[in-house]
């Protein structure tokens, strides 16, 4: 399905992934650190595929062997919409990379031993079944299927269960794993566990097989290319963690808790009782570690925007952005953004405009506020000054599908065929299925009488909509029929 910011994947009625902000960078994330956190790996295993673009991110590292179990058919035929993000791993040919259609929890046990990194992209914890994914036996399972000193890494959402789920997911994970820590992903937690100690981040060779390298992906996420980044992520060690978490409930097969508990209290955001049980692991990490302290200041400034003290928030969010986290300056620039998207949306555009060209003078660098800056400047029918605007973003971000998308329209706006027809293919180049540029690009082609690109672009538009017709769709098919 797509979304106004990307393209999700629906399953029973759940996203279960997505390409928009937190989501790509959780499934980047879920790859990137273990596979720092094992320098030499040799074999990599993710239970349950999503989107594909974890898999996509092991497979730009040196692996061997590059597997993943999945047990929906329709999940596996999902991956092919997701190649622009995903490198096209589900059908590039390559040879260390094999989807498996089976349950992950069967094979897990029957392959002992075989895995250097495991790692779990699976159900939600409010999903029927979930239980069986975050269970003792089910860490039990993946610990087994590791190979010695090997990695794994559980994915923990929290933005919608509550501090008990939280907790007894991390203990449980712990209660198998003595070794590893908690850290920070994408508005959630990545669990790594070990049998060995687990050393801090390195970097290690990668390579681009094609469409976008790992490092240009690292720095559109704001992460530094030799993972620096990573290393301040942690927030606690295992030790650590399982101090500050105590004694308390752990999630075993025979008791569906989780997923009852979690279809009870799904909420939109992380509760300030999470927050505060984030805030206790990380004060433990820091009396473990000197640099779990950063990471400390940002969580604790979470903690403080929950709990309504703004002031307190603000002060040490910028002590944390000081110490070197570009987390805390990514999340800052964000919510002023946000501010800024607010005035826009409720009529205030001489506000918004001013709150984004403010943002801007601070980061230059800022694609999604020098879009919004050009949308902005475009509604208030300004398109010269729109178009200026958008040429500089896309100067800096030429793999930006939406950006390019939207400067073909202006371009065709102001009369230039040929520059929005380079712009529409520019954005199919970024994002093949991105319905609107399909559209666009099919409609250029019938103005200037190309009615073959034109009924390509619409038998590629029909295909990507299987719900039924949308805008764009019925208008390429009038100027098709025009034709």
């Amino acid at each position: 399905m797509r979304s106004p910011v990307g393209r999700d994947l629906i399953v029973d009625g759940d996203p279960e992934a997505g390409t928009a902000w937190d989501a790509l960078e959780t499934e980047v994330l879920l790859a990137l650190v273990p596979l720092a956190l094992k320098p030499g790996a040799r074999s990599f295993l993710e239970v349950g595929l999503g989107s594909g673009i974890t898999l996509g991110t092991a497979a730009r590292f040196p692996l061997e062997r590059i597997d993943c179990v999945e047990i929906a058919r329709s999940v596996i035929s999902a991956g092919r919409f997701f190649e622009p993000e995903n490198n096209g791993v589900t059908c590039s040919g390559d040879p260390r990379v094999r989807i498996i259609h089976a349950d992950g929890r069967a094979y897990l046990a029957l392959h002992q031993g075989a895995y250097d990194v495991v790692v779990a992209n699976t159900l939600h914890p409010w999903s029927v079944g979930a239980t069986g994914l975050y269970s003792r036996e089910y860490f039990a399972r993946v610990r087994g299927a590791l190979s010695r000193g090997g990695i794994a890494a559980q994915w923990v959402l929290i933005a919608r269960i509550g501090a008990d789920q939280t907790a007894a997911i991390a203990r449980t994970f712990f209660s198998i794993f003595e070794n590893g820590g908690v850290f920070w992903g994408a508005e959630n937690l990545l669990l790594i566990g070990s049998d060995g100690p687990v050393t801090t981040p390195q970097g290690m060779p990668i390579t681009k097989a094609g469409g976008k390298g790992l490092g240009e992906i690292l720095r559109e996420l704001g992460l530094e290319e030799e993972f620096g980044e990573i290393a301040f992520r942690r927030i606690a060690s295992a030790s650590a963690a399982r101090e500050a978490l105590g004694g308390g409930r752990l999630l075993t097969d025979d008791v569906p808790w989780l997923e009852m508990e979690g279809a009870r209290r799904r909420s939109i955001r992380p509760g300030e009782g999470t927050l505060a049980l984030l805030n206790r692991i990380a004060v433990a990490g820091a009396r473990d570690d000197e640099r779990a302290a950063t990471i400390a200041l940002w969580i604790e400034s979470r903690f403080a925007r929950a709990s309504g003290l703004e002031e307190k928030a603000d002060r040490l969010e910028r002590k944390a952005e000081e110490a070197g986290l570009q987390l805390a300056r990514r999340f800052r620039l964000r919510r002023l953004a946000g501010r800024a998207a607010e005035a826009l949306r409720v009529e205030r555009p001489a506000e918004g405009i001013k709150k984004l060209h403010a943002l801007l003078a601070e980061a230059p660098d800022q694609r999604d506020a020098g879009y919004a800056l050009a949308m902005a400047l475009q509604a208030g029918g300004d398109s010269a000054a729109a178009r200026e605007t958008l040429e500089g973003v896309m100067r800096d971000h030429r793999g930006f599908a939406p950006g390019w998308n939207a400067l073909g329209i202006l371009r065709r706006e102001a009369g230039d065929g040929t520059g929005a027809r380079e712009a529409f293919d520019r954005a199919l180049e970024a994002d093949s299925y991105f319905p609107e540029a399909l559209a666009n690009a099919g409609l250029v082609a019938a103005e200037a009488g190309d009615y073959p690109t034109a009924l390509r672009m619409l038998a590629r538009l029909r295909a990507i909509t299987p719900l039924g017709p949308t805008p764009e769709l019925r208008a390429l098919e009038t100027a098709v029929k025009k034709g």
